[in-house]
């Protein structure tokens, strides 16, 4: 799993430490076309890299934003501390995610602050597209 996020432009300037942190806690998980990834408006504890398969964004005030396909993150404007989620992301086929917990992406983010800016630069950039 580490040589998957050690491949993500996100997570090139982490240290082999926090990538080994990250990759001792990652998960893999797949999720059926139409089920519910991140809820708009409510909590969200995990970061995902999206490894197969697209998901749907869309909001209650804008519909539907947009597709993501592999090596998309999904979940860094709740993960980055910035805001509930303000999208609802659901598979829009047979999906695939490595998911990273909150609470591990945050204290990375504490102690590596090229991690933490793109992190907070990320949700900033879809923020503004949803």
């Amino acid at each position: 799993m580490s040589d998957r996020l050690i491949s993500h432009s996100l997570f090139q300037t982490l240290s082999e430490k926090s990538l080994a942190m990250l990759a001792g806690v990652a998960e893999v998980r797949h999720y059926k076309a139409g089920e519910t990834l991140i809820e708009e408006g409510e909590f969200n504890d995990k970061l995902f890299l999206l490894t197969g398969g697209s998901v749907r964004i869309e909001s209650e005030d804008a519909g539907v934003i947009g597709t993501l396909k592999p090596d998309a993150i999904l979940g860094e404007i709740s993960t980055s501390g910035m805001s509930l989620p303000v999208a609802t992301v659901t598979a829009a086929e047979d999906v695939e995610v490595m998911t990273l917990p909150i609470e591990v992406v945050s204290e990375i983010a504490f102690e590596e602050e090229a991690f933490a800016n793109a992190l907070r630069a990320l949700g900033m950039q879809r923020a503004e597209s949803a």
